[in-house]
């Protein structure tokens, strides 16, 4: 039998993992009050969790609802890392507390950026006339 090579998904572990540090954290992040933090002025979005395949470092996407400094919530979401790692190992029972990491997603202001692009003029006259049975 031939092992399997090439680029592998996470384990169902690790997607179960990520999913419940997703879940600690925003819950943290929706009911907890950070006095005199700039946590506690926006709204901070989990988009995903990425958990390493031995669960000793997730990596947290985040992104801002209604804008921000993008700058300034990363540093204080870094500040507040231990305290959110204290928070996940209460709720989780793995022989390691994952090292939390966090990072901007950037997904929507790509998508929103090709969004853009796809519409300007330089590229429809690309394209062409848009025909209504094209549509």
């Amino acid at each position: 039998m031939q092992k399997k090579t090439g680029p592998q998904g996470p384990s169902q572990r690790q997607r179960k993992v990520a999913e419940e540090i997703r879940h600690v954290l925003a819950s943290s992040l929706s009911r907890d009050d950070f006095y005199g933090s700039v946590l506690a002025q926006v709204t901070v979005t989990l988009t995903r969790v990425d958990a390493s395949p031995d669960l000793k470092q997730a990596k947290v996407f985040f992104t801002l609802l209604g804008g921000g400094d993008n700058a300034q919530v990363l540093a204080a979401l870094k500040e507040k890392a231990p305290y959110f790692r204290t928070l996940v190992a209460k709720s989780l029972s793995t022989k390691y507390v994952p090292k939390i990491i966090f990072a901007l997603d950037e997904t929507l202001q790509k998508s929103l950026a090709l969004e853009a692009l796809f519409h300007s003029e330089k590229v429809a006259q690309d394209l062409g006339p848009v025909s209504p049975e094209n549509e």
